[in-house]
């Protein structure tokens, strides 16, 4: 567990581990001015001169975070605290903030005093293995409790048990699972291993059951594209409303394909319902754009912008949204008979003497081969705003 994981927690016994770890950065990665509302972060090894002018500044910032997690991280223990050392000397690190406590003063550090219910350490010296095999030293601490007096700052006493190494059990495996072989004696009573397993076993079946109905999703969730495409599922065509196919002139050989009908579909979504011709083009050349569209794909789909903005139906939303009751990819939820959740976003649609109309924009690329499809989409988009308003529907799918 991080310690930042271990904020407001507490354990009977903590393990401060990785004591190699750096107490700060040697570098600043970024500097804050939030009176200029600046922050200059190093990018690729190269850093701004704002970072560079206050780096030091970042820096003592940053080694002062350091000593409160490190602060964190000794207080989260109840009973007992484990710290990493080396014997021979103070080391920097995340937990260097805590030597003053851990290391006893020089010259108290040779004195070995036996602790009341611990193991006898038969050692004074506290470090296992130092290289070229050489011996304590003056300065290295010698195992046992060393015990810390309060200073005139009115702190209290405390006891640290430096450890002799030689008498752990070094190299040891993690003993992991149930299945330990140390747990299966022979001078338990056979009431308490039945009652420990009867107890293990409806452990597991009130796991597994409630793994089971966590599995079990609670909303069966679906777009109306694949609702769509799923011919005699969910709602009956029979209890849809019934589509319009509207037809709009188109110029023989326009452009095609997917990127074209992208292109209309973006350009119809964002042009206002009351732009001129010039608005038309100037979105249809940024759009075009972003999707990679050459001039001649670009021309045709302001056109076939304009011709759809002609049509009376438009004339008739632009006067609804004049009343707040037109609406444009707008999204929708509803759950349908059956209890689905079919989520979908319509086009068009707007509100007129208590009838609501619904339109969906089909490119003629698009509705080759898909009509029973897209009949079936805009009838459920109809259904769901009926389904809300309980007010009549009209579905019409506009061929451009």
């Amino acid at each position: 567990m991080t310690v930042h994981k271990a904020k407001g927690l507490e354990f009977p016994i903590v393990i401060l581990a990785d004591m190699t770890a750096k107490l700060r950065a040697s570098v600043a990665s970024r500097a804050i001015d939030a009176d200029r509302r600046v922050c200059a972060i190093r990018l690729g090894g190269c850093a701004p001169y704002d970072l560079l002018q206050r780096e030091d500044e970042e820096l003592l910032r940053d080694e002062a975070e350091g000593m409160r997690v490190a602060y964190v991280a000794a207080t989260r223990a109840r009973d007992l605290l484990v710290v990493p050392a080396v014997g021979d000397e103070e080391r920097e690190g995340w937990i260097q903030p805590l030597n003053a406590a851990v290391y006893p003063a020089m010259d108290a550090r040779r004195q070995q005093v036996q602790v009341p219910g611990c193991v006898e350490f038969k050692s004074k010296d506290s470090v296992l293995i130092r290289p070229g095999g050489t011996a304590a030293g003056t300065g290295t601490v010698s195992p046992g409790l060393h015990v810390r007096r309060s200073d005139s700052s009115g702190g209290t006493d405390f006891s640290v048990v430096w450890w002799d190494p030689r008498v752990l059990k070094l190299g040891a495996e993690a003993p992991l699972g149930i299945r330990r072989p140390e747990l299966i004696v022979k001078d338990v009573a056979p009431d308490i291993v039945a009652s420990g397993l009867a107890a293990y076993n409806s452990w597991r079946e009130r796991c597994k059951l409630a793994v089971g109905a966590g599995s079990r999703s609670s909303v069966a969730v679906r777009t109306v594209t694949q609702s769509a495409k799923i011919a005699g599922k969910g709602l009956p065509d029979s209890t849809l409303p019934s589509v319009e196919i509207v037809e709009l002139p188109r110029a023989a050989n326009r452009p095609s394909g997917r990127r074209f009908g992208a292109l209309v579909h973006t350009v119809l979504a964002s042009v206002p319902l009351d732009g001129d011709l010039s608005v038309m083009q100037r979105l249809a050349a940024i759009h075009g754009r972003i999707l990679g569209a050459p001039a001649e794909e670009i021309d045709s789909a302001s056109e076939v912008v304009r011709s759809a903005l002609g049509h009376s139906l438009l004339n008739r939303a632009r006067e609804a949204a004049q009343e707040g009751r037109c609406r444009r990819e707008v999204p929708i939820a509803w759950h349908d008979s059956n209890g689905l959740l079919i989520e979908g976003v319509i086009d068009l649609a707007f509100e007129q003497a208590e009838e609501w109309t619904v339109i969906d924009f089909k490119t003629d690329e698009e509705f080759r081969g898909n009509e029973p499809v897209y009949r079936r989409q805009v009838a459920l988009y109809a259904a769901a705003i009926q389904a809300t308003n309980g007010t009549g529907v009209s579905a019409l799918l506009m061929r451009l």
